[in-house]
């Protein structure tokens, strides 16, 4: 009898720390979701020209460290990633809590009083202290322990997956701002080379119209093209001071700092040209997009939850076995008198049977397999959007590069023209008239060149975001040892 009892409790010790369940493990052993992806990108592949960059370090690639700096300060600020950090020490705690439950808890209790009784006779006194240790221990018969510990990983594997994810929104909003910023001053730039072209055509055509070579019209109409030129110049200096908030509000800087670290680092000649975005290898397949997408990872893990969920609801139709155990020494005296020690011990096992919920057990059941079926289906979903997103931007990529070679031609074309209408005027062929229309259709064939050359840069940004912004599957260790360690950062950087 001895012996089977020390057979049963190596048992019941060794499903302690086991991922399974003592006798079975309910509910169905989760099983990676199937995701339909086309076989190869429905875009042509990319024109890479130059070096090609990781996404993991594509910021620095930019060689900007004013943009670096920004990015770096709006996410050390950033109440998204405050709120997503947050998130993983919950998730952690809750692991470890889940992790803990088949353990055995000890607890200490210590409790000492004087009391005072008669039995209408003289009064009795009694002291009493007492001290000792208190054990609980729930076996996991039917899973439902090992389900939970399965569905805090997730949890804990998403909430990594998410700081990321809200590390590269804040990179991206950053960088537009930025971005957008550059291309307002370019913009200014230029417009204010054209307005001074324009000025010199309504002093001539003025001059002109006085002696009687043109008609009063047409001076009138340089004039109100001037105003209109004034009037864009005024609308972009407040798009500039726009974008400039906007850093302000995502770096948490005071304005007049940032304005004067703007000024020092982008001197005019910097500003007046847009950054080339670094290139960088897209996944060869589209079913390689799960691997690099944390929201994609996210929404599976969400479908793990959901298939723990059922074995922990699955669990609660079946016995709950439960062993306690207590041992109390206890020091007694009567009206001072002399001490007696007491040691009181029990030891046993407490079964829970459930018989009548009242339908809360079906109920719940039902809800955790719809919430299943749920989850895999906005799996599936999020990832047929997550391939249109990236072949959306692809195509942005590819559009903006061919406007850009096209431009470039026109631009070449108008420089030509510039060129000629010079000799001309040079050789009293051209009037100066002439000339300043040709040197304002230089500076219009620019500003497209440079207004196609901000959505190249925007489309790669939204190109960077799509694939994930670096983050890789392989590089979240499925470390479960949550109290030694963890694949997240407890202070993430």
């Amino acid at each position: 009898m001895f012996r089977f009892g020390v057979l049963i409790w190596i048992l019941l010790l060794s499903g302690c720390q086991s991922p399974r369940g003592l006798l079975t493990t309910l509910g169905p052993d989760y099983k990676p979701t199937s995701v339909s992806t086309p076989k190869e990108w429905q875009v042509p592949p990319l024109p890479h020209s130059g070096s090609v960059a990781s996404l993991k370090d594509w910021w620095s690639q930019f060689r900007d460290p004013l943009l670096i700096s920004f990015i770096s300060e709006a996410q050390a600020v950033s109440s998204n990633v405050a709120d997503a950090q947050a998130l993983i020490v919950r998730a952690r705690a809750n692991a470890v809590v889940a992790e803990a439950k088949p353990v055995p808890a000890l607890n200490l209790t210590a409790d000492a009083n004087r009391s005072a009784f008669s039995f209408g006779g003289p009064v009795t006194y009694r002291s009493l202290t007492s001290i000792g240790l208190q054990s609980s221990w729930e076996i996991d018969l039917f899973g439902g322990l090992a389900r939970e510990r399965e569905a805090a990983l997730a949890a804990l594997q998403s909430a990594q997956a998410n700081w990321h994810a809200a590390r590269v929104a804040i990179a991206v909003e950053v960088a537009t701002a930025y971005f957008n910023y550059r291309y307002c001053q370019t913009q200014i730039i230029l417009l204010q080379q054209e307005r001074d072209a324009q000025e010199r055509i309504v002093q001539s055509l003025t001059e002109a119209v006085k002696v009687g070579l043109q008609p009063a019209a047409v001076a009138s109409l340089a004039q109100a093209k001037l105003a209109e030129l004034q009037r864009t110049l005024t609308a972009r200096a407040t798009d500039c001071d726009v974008a400039i908030k906007g850093l302000v509000a995502l770096t948490a800087q005071d304005e007049p700092t940032l304005r004067r670290q703007l000024a020092v680092q982008l001197p005019v000649a910097t500003v007046a040209q847009l950054p080339a975005p670094p290139t960088f290898v897209l996944p060869t397949l589209p079913a390689e997009l799960l691997n690099q997408r944390p929201d994609l990872f996210m929404a599976e893990r969400a479908v793990a939850q959901a298939s723990a969920a059922i074995g922990i609801e699955s669990a609660r139709w079946y016995p709950r076995l439960s062993l306690t155990g207590s041992i109390t020494p206890t020091r007694q005296s009567i009206n001072d008198g002399p001490v007696s020690n007491v040691r009181t011990w029990s030891v046993g096992p407490s079964l829970l049977l459930p018989l009548i919920q009242g339908g809360r057990r079906s109920a719940n059941l039902a809800a955790a397999q719809a919430e299943y079926e749920a989850a895999k289906a906005a799996y599936v979903s999020k990832a047929r959007q997550a391939v249109r997103e990236v072949e959306e931007a692809m195509l942005r990529v590819q559009s903006a590069q061919q406007e850009s070679a096209y431009l470039v031609q026109a631009y070449q074309a108008v420089q030509e023209n510039m060129t000629a209408v010079t000799t001309r005027e040079q050789a009293g062929f051209a009037n100066r008239i002439e000339l300043q229309d040709a040197r304002r259709s230089l500076l219009q064939a620019e500003q497209a060149w440079l207004q196609v050359k901000h959505e190249q840069i925007n489309a790669w940004v939204s190109l960077y975001r799509a694939l994930g912004g670096g983050w890789q599957q392989d590089s979240l260790a499925l470390n479960t040892d949550y109290r030694l360690s963890s694949s997240a950062p407890r202070t993430p950087q």
